[in-house]
C-alpha cells in the first residue's frame, strides 16, 4: 500500500519527488514533464512508423512461402530462412498491436493475418501446441528444442 500523500511518480521512480527534469540532463529545455514526454513520444512514434515498420514489411515478408522471414541483415536481406515460431507469433503481434492502437492502415491488419494464416496452417500441432521451428516452406524442422517451444505458446497466446 502507497502511504498517504505519496505521488505515483515518487512510487515509480523511488526517488522522492524528483521531475524528469531534475532526473534527466537536458530535459528542462522541454518546460515540464508533459512536454518532454511528448517530444519523447512524438520521436519514438517517427521512429517506429517511418523507419522499423517500414523495413519489416519491405522485408520480412514471405510473400512467396507465407509468414515472414525474421533473421535479417541491416540491409534486409535473409541470412536463415528457418522459421522459429515465437518470432512469427511476434510479427503478427506488432501487425495487429499497431492496427489495435490506430494506426489503422489496412496492410497492418492484413500483413497479421498473413502470418497468423501461415502460423495456423503449418504450425500447429493436434493438441493446440505449436512446433518450435519450421523451414522457409512450412515443413516441421523442431517440435522442441530443449523446452525453447514454451516461446512459442507464449506468444501465441499473446
Amino acid at each position: 500500500m502507497v502511504p498517504r500523500g505519496v505521488t505515483r511518480r515518487e512510487v515509480l521512480t523511488g526517488l522522492g519527488a524528483a521531475t524528469l527534469s531534475q532526473l534527466l540532463p537536458g530535459c528542462a529545455a522541454f518546460g515540464d514533464d508533459r512536454a518532454y514526454l511528448a517530444a519523447v513520444r512524438r520521436r519514438y512514434e517517427r521512429e517506429l512508423l517511418e523507419r522499423i515498420v517500414p523495413f519489416w514489411v519491405a522485408h520480412s515478408v514471405d510473400r512467396e512461402c507465407g509468414g515472414f522471414l525474421t533473421c535479417l541483415a541491416r540491409d534486409g536481406s535473409a541470412y536463415d530462412t528457418f522459421k522459429h515460431l515465437w518470432m512469427q507469433w511476434r510479427e503478427v503481434y506488432m501487425f495487429a498491436a499497431l492496427w489495435n492502437a490506430g494506426y489503422r492502415e489496412r496492410r497492418y491488419l492484413d500483413l497479421a493475418r498473413h502470418g497468423f494464416d501461415f502460423l495456423l496452417r503449418h504450425g500447429r500441432l493436434p493438441d493446440g501446441s505449436y512446433h518450435y521451428m519450421l523451414d522457409r516452406r512450412g515443413a516441421v524442422l523442431s517440435d522442441s528444442d530443449g523446452g525453447q517451444e514454451v516461446f512459442t505458446e507464449s506468444f501465441a497466446a499473446i
